[in-house]
């Protein structure tokens, strides 16, 4: 059996071999013999005590070598770009797809080539990214995230830069998306994105959804009885009775049983 065969490691290796060309005074062509290893392998060890490092093998890509350009040119508009634009490796490759014509790329491929280069060209760039993943587990249905995101698009025949808002609904089990663009980050444009997209879903999350990244005026809105109200923020009662409408429509009607604080506050303040 030779000594990759018995599980140890180079560096183990290399001492051993060291060891007995010391203590014994063991030749080159013996210590191969031994150890089941090259002469080559013998010389490195007598050389050095730390193992040269393995040569990674360089691989052909003939798919990819010729797209490599193309997809660095994109990283590189992603330097300057605001966070939300910035490629994603599908979004890389549906752009070789649509524009470029580069149909036979699969995305396993393209995936690992973004990730690798994505941080290297923020390297040479001077800004070098460190990323943290943290496991998160959601039940399903139970949870979405709400975001609103500038954008820059351009509209119409001239192709004016222009500034606009996308609001983001996303099931946190699925990821499952709704998006919808308006010209402001008003009350009303808030309150539609989520009429738009729980009626897409068919339904809303039985227990939380998340306003993370919005403004303290909305979570002011949104969370607590005793909130302070902004006049930028007063609901239209017509418009609360076009989302509930839209919700009974849309969704399914549970009776859970419990109290609600509101509906008894209510009654309380009619009968006084």
């Amino acid at each position: 059996m030779t000594w990759a065969g018995m599980g140890s490691s180079r560096v183990e290796l290399f001492e051993a071999i060291r060891r007995d060309a010391r203590r014994e005074d063991a030749g080159v062509r013996e210590l191969a013999r031994r150890y089941g290893v090259h002469r080559r392998t013998v010389r490195q060890a007598l050389a050095s005590a730390v193992p040269p490092p393995r040569k990674t093998p360089v691989r052909a890509a003939p798919r990819l070598d010729p797209v490599k350009p193309l997809i660095d040119a994109m990283l590189r508009e992603d330097l300057s770009a605001p966070r939300k634009q910035r490629h994603t490796a599908r979004r890389v490759l549906a752009r070789l797809v649509d524009e470029y014509g580069h149909v036979d790329m699969k995305y396993p491929t393209v995936r690992d080539y973004v990730a690798r280069r994505r941080a290297e060209i923020a390297i040479e760039a001077g800004d070098p990214a460190v990323e943290a993943m943290v496991p998160q587990s959601h039940e399903p249905g139970a949870e979405a995230e709400v975001d609103f995101a500038e954008l820059y698009v351009d509209l119409g025949p001239d192709a004016v830069r222009t500034k606009v808002f996308l609001f983001t609904l996303r099931l946190s089990y699925s990821g499952r998306a709704v998006h919808r663009v308006f010209a402001t980050q008003a009350q009303e444009a808030f309150l539609e994105g989520h009429i738009h997209a729980f009626a897409r879903l068919g339904g809303v999350p039985w227990d939380r959804i998340r306003y993370d990244n919005l403004k303290a005026a909305v979570s002011r809105v949104l969370f607590g009885r005793d909130r302070e109200e902004s006049t930028r923020w007063v609901v239209d009662p017509r418009l609360c009775a076009a989302i509930i409408d839209q919700l009974t429509f849309a969704g399914n009607i549970l009776e859970t049983g419990t109290t609600s604080y509101r509906l008894a506050h209510a009654r309380s303040a009619t009968a006084h």
